[in-house]
């Protein structure tokens, strides 16, 4: 790994291994241009100390309204085709979102978040994912979670909601100890059934409860069956190992321990390996047994930050590429050629190659992805994220608003 440094002390190359990062600031000592891994290039424009507007490669990736610091509108694509809105309270709190596909019928994506007078959020009203409710106790840790279904929803708006079998959503409870350790997580039974019907469509036969399992299930009586010297052993169908630092190395879990995890650390604790073991049986047939096992290795670079991750069974080889502590870029080994005669070739299809780049937003949120480059150099295929009030992706569209997909649920 190299740095290198202007006469201010900023960095304006970073190269690690054979990839590279170059950084141009303007006369104000902004960051102005960014030449990415892949040679994508980022200019950013400001007003005031705000970014106003991004651009990929010379064309428009985003462009954003800022009020009192809070950004208040943001216009993504080439020609804005996507428009999200954010309107805050008195308090700076966010209140709303709005997510509007302007070349698209469908009614835009719409979240409302409501707040008690402490500041604890107490509900996300969602007009495709329906409503979460919480409550607190008075150390405003969460005690309950109520997920209800939005009631315009049909099987064709959102898949795995099905009112044919009677979804109608989930509830949670959970308590403390005195020390904020997490006692017991509660699912009253009747919410136990609605959630297995929601995950119905990811479910295997022999993934599911067995009705012991679902005996032992007392509303209640704690999930949490076993804790030792301040570390969880069991919780519900899932037993746990640790190592004399504490760090997990085995987890067995499902009706008949069907799936095991183990975990490989170094010295400075690091996952080196990742181990999953998977039994399947036939509820028809007690003779048949099959054992699957896939193994993943991982590497760091002199950060502690991952680079590389190696599918042992197939060989496949992933690396990671870095801009400080923000994945900036991950991209399969074969096709990670980053030199300008490759990436620049725009008689190269660039969504060919098996990478993926992430620009962030200028929001403050530093870890909130604002959208992410499918395909190696120019001409990748474009993703913008649609975040929650805490920067987290909830969903994945593109400019003209299709291929929408859900982050979060």
């Amino acid at each position: 790994m190299v740095w290198q440094y202007d006469k201010c002390g900023r960095i304006t190359q970073e190269h690690q291994g054979f990839s590279s990062q170059y950084f141009d600031y303007d006369p104000a000592g902004r960051l102005f241009r960014t030449r990415m891994p892949d040679g994508n290039i980022l200019t950013y424009h400001y007003q005031g100390e705000n970014v106003s507007q991004i651009d990929l490669n010379g064309q428009t990736l985003s462009s954003h309204q800022w009020e009192h610091g809070q950004e208040i509108r943001r216009h993504m694509g080439r020609f804005g085709e996507l428009t999200c809105r954010h309107q805050f309270d008195e308090r700076g709190r966010l209140r709303q979102q709005t997510l509007q596909l302007h070349q698209t019928l469908s009614k835009p994506i719409e979240r409302r978040y409501d707040y008690n007078v402490v500041n604890e959020l107490t509900q996300i009203t969602d007009n495709y994912k329906g409503i979460k409710t919480f409550t607190y106790d008075l150390k405003s840790r969460i005690a309950t979670a109520s997920h209800k279904p939005y009631t315009g929803l049909t099987l064709s708006d959102k898949p795995g909601y099905d009112d044919v079998n009677g979804y109608r959503g989930y509830d949670e409870q959970f308590r403390f100890d005195g020390a904020d350790n997490l006692l017991s997580y509660d699912m009253p039974l009747d919410s136990l059934k609605q959630f297995e019907v929601s995950h119905a469509k990811t479910s295997r036969q022999d993934d599911s409860p067995t009705p012991q399992d679902k005996a032992q299930h007392v509303e209640g009586q704690p999930a949490v069956k076993a804790i030792h010297a301040n570390r969880l052993m069991l919780w519900a169908d899932r037993h746990y190992q640790y190592d004399e630092f504490g760090n997990l190395i085995r987890e067995r879990r499902g009706k008949r321990q069907h799936t095991e995890h183990c975990f490989t650390w170094d010295g400075q604790h690091r996952l080196i390996e990742f181990k999953k073991i998977r039994h399947y049986h036939d509820a028809h047939d007690p003779q048949f047994h099959e054992t699957v096992v896939s193994r993943y290795r991982y590497t760091y670079d002199a950060l502690g930050r991952r680079i590389s991750k190696t599918d042992m069974q197939t060989g496949d080889k992933t690396l990671f590429f870095w801009l400080g502590d923000k994945l900036l870029t991950e991209c399969h080994a074969d096709d990670a050629n980053f030199h300008p005669s490759v990436v620049n070739n725009e008689r190269d299809k660039a969504n060919n190659y098996r990478c993926r780049s992430y620009v962030y937003t200028p929001d403050g949120h530093g870890f909130s992805p604002l959208a992410q480059i499918n395909g190696r150099g120019r001409g990748g295929e474009i993703y913008y994220y649609f975040n929650d009030q805490l920067g987290t992706p909830q969903e994945l569209v593109t400019a003209q608003g299709g291929d929408c997909m859900e982050c979060g649920v």
